[in-house]
């Protein structure tokens, strides 16, 4: 079984980093600051997953980075945290959950779609990804969260 909980914890933020670094070797290194709220998926003792999210302008919720460690995935780990997070983002008080992927990404891709996310363009008040050389290299998407 599966349970989420937010990072709080020195410790929590270890993990937070290892799980990082596990999801994504060859990806920018993590930075705590980029969200509002972190959460950590673990399988009894083990952390197997995390997501975080931050507000975005006045309406946008973001999800900011997720990752499922190899041996976790195929779990359905990827839209229990989508849906974890446009949970807490209505309960912020926005209005639109939105993300981006990296545009040879499936799997993020196919669980999106799922989720009921739609492609968008993005704009420069939209793009989400801090350098700009990679803006065209990312595909946009956006939800409405009623």
């Amino acid at each position: 079984m599966i349970e989420f909980r937010p990072v709080t914890s020195p410790e929590d933020r270890r993990w937070l980093r290892w799980l990082d670094a596990e999801c994504f070797p060859t990806d920018h290194p993590l930075r705590l600051e980029d969200a509002l709220e972190w959460m950590l998926a673990w399988q009894g003792d083990e952390p197997v997953a995390f997501c975080g999210w931050r507000k975005h302008g006045l309406s946008w919720g973001f999800h900011v980075r997720a990752g499922v460690i190899a041996k976790a995935q195929g779990q359905g780990l990827q839209g229990e945290m989508l849906t974890l997070r446009e949970r807490a983002m209505k309960a912020a008080g926005t209005h639109v959950a939105v993300t981006y992927t990296e545009a040879y990404s499936a799997a993020s891709m196919n669980s999106l779609i799922r989720a009921g996310y739609r492609v968008f363009e993005g704009t420069p008040d939209t793009r989400l990804v801090i350098n700009p050389a990679y803006w065209n290299t990312m595909v946009y998407w956006r939800k409405a969260l009623p």
